[in-house]
């Protein structure tokens, strides 16, 4: 056990040193394969300031890694070296996947991406985790011995759970992250201990046992959304309100304008659609609910204009808009309109956000600059006609886009700046965007709604959202929040990438 306790002592200097992102994933560097190996492409994504130094750094770990594999699994032979290689050789390419998405997801910010990344990092890990301890030196041998014992899920499910518990308190108390790596290499090295006994007497049994539990607690999570919410029927609202679609959004298209402005109190004739080129005589009315009778038609590509260009345009828009004016923007659309009343720029009397993202800890520099973040630039510009066949047109190179993603902690400094007082706001967050949120979801403005289990894009056509509207112009009470996904959340989160500095 050794080597394992000379990598920990290395981590926690290193990261004392400032050299290592003390974030909660930290205490994965000093997991069983293949989570470590997923911890150090997360750091090098976001931290190698080029090509060079991170494919220097990712063979350097990977030496490192196969060492102590090898002493892990008895001595530095040939045959366990053979064996140390081989699996880092299956596991590299899954987990580089899985540490891109992570760090795409912090990036953009983007759910999807967060749990595709965070799903196939569980299959590997489940599937792969038990085969080093097998003497085969061959691939499909290993992984039929280890399926017929059960993939040793008697002990790596306790593993695991484990090492949730240790990331969660990294999480809530990050004065404690490197305290917490000894106690990580600790749960390893038991761990290991515990592989090398015999199995269970009757692995199948105790594989499909673990399989049912895991698929029904996947199909309660993704499962259509219950919940106590009625159909209130709204009171008719005086003065405006203005609807505002998120980024690569254009005239009529996106969810925003497919909400109903009747479930919310609003007439069609009180019904206005922002416009980001700003003023002019009307849009085509797309999937819209009303008519758009203002604001100039735009693209998806007037979404990533300079953030400048896009508060004047707001500023301009709603300055004679009837009152009490309620503007309810959706995702990228948030930071538009707070940047404007923060600066004096814009008036509104309530301000509703749907879908904040107030974190954004990754980032990256511009085309062919070298500092922290080139791998991740490089490769959201790789992936972005990818996201073309998607019908999701984001240009990571456009002036937003290096101003809201590519510089880290910017959205955050725009949502910590002070609105006027006498602007009420209510924040409604979806539960599957909260691992996006290390700062947590609760922002401080009046009214924070629960989080609700609807997908990010789909949110402002959501009955939830409907009803939480309509609470909050009328000063109902607030809901009392299920303690669940914030739960979920809280596990989930050291998976995600660290922040880049």
């Amino acid at each position: 056990m050794w080597p394992l306790a000379v990598l920990t002592v290395i981590v926690v200097v290193l990261a004392a040193s400032g050299f290592l992102p003390q974030w909660p994933g930290l205490v994965h560097l000093v997991a069983l394969p293949p989570l470590d190996l997923f911890a150090d492409l997360r750091i090098i994504d976001v931290q190698a300031p080029s090509w060079p130094m991170a494919l220097l750094g990712l063979a350097a770990v990977l030496v490192l890694r196969v060492i102590v594999l090898a002493y892990s699994m008895g001595a530095v032979t040939r045959a366990n070296l053979v064996r140390a290689t081989w699996i880092y050789s299956v596991v590299s390419l899954p987990m580089l996947i899985a540490a891109l998405s992570m760090s795409v997801a912090s990036a953009m910010p983007n759910a999807r991406s967060f749990w595709g990344g965070l799903g196939i990092v569980t299959t590997v890990a489940v599937l792969t985790t038990a085969l080093p301890w097998h003497t085969s030196t061959r691939l499909r041998s290993a992984f039929s011995r280890s399926w017929g014992e059960g993939l040793r899920l008697e002990v790596l499910v306790g593993y695991f759970a484990a090492l949730l518990g240790i990331g969660a308190v990294a999480h809530l108390y990050p004065a404690m992250t490197l305290w917490l790596v000894p106690v990580s290499a600790l749960a390893t090295a038991l761990t290991l201990r515990a592989l090398k006994r015999p199995p269970v007497r009757y692995p199948r049994l105790l594989l499909a046992t673990v399989a049912t539990a895991a698929l029904l607690a996947a199909g309660a999570a993704m499962w259509p959304r219950w919940s106590d919410y009625s159909a209130q029927e709204p009171t008719p609202q005086e003065g405006s309100l203005m609807l505002m679609g998120g980024i690569v959004t254009s005239s009529g298209g996106g969810t925003m304008v497919e909400s109903d402005p009747e479930q919310l109190g609003y007439t069609c004739e009180q019904t206005y659609y922002f416009s980001y080129p700003g003023p002019g005589e009307g849009q085509p009315q797309g999937n819209a609910v009303c008519p758009i009778i203002t604001g100039a038609p735009y693209e998806p590509e007037h979404t990533q204009q300079p953030l400048e260009d896009q508060v004047d345009a707001f500023a301009a828009q709603t300055q004679d808009l009837p009152r009490p004016l309620v503007v309810a923007g959706h995702s990228h659309a948030i930071w538009v309109a707070w940047e404007a009343l923060a600066d004096s720029r814009a008036e509104v009397d309530a301000l509703v956000l749907l879908g904040p993202l107030p974190d954004s800890p990754v980032g990256y520099p511009p085309p062919g600059e070298n500092r922290a973040g080139r791998v991740l630039g490089d490769v959201l510009r790789l992936a972005a006609p990818l996201g073309e066949r998607a019908n999701f047109e984001f240009d990571p190179d456009a002036p937003a886009a290096h101003q809201l993603q590519g510089t880290p902690n910017s959205s955050r400094e725009i949502l910590q700046q002070e609105l006027p007082a006498q602007t009420r706001v209510l924040s409604v967050m979806t539960a599957g965007d909260l691992p996006l949120l290390p700062g947590g979801w609760r922002m401080d403005v009046e009214r924070n709604a629960c989080p609700v289990r609807e997908a990010h894009t789909l949110l402002p056509v959501s009955d939830e959202y409907a009803e939480e509207f309509i609470r909050f112009l009328e000063n109902q009470p607030e809901r009392k929040c299920s303690r669940w996904p914030e739960t979920g959340a809280i596990l989930a989160l050291p998976f995600g990438a660290p922040p880049t500095r």
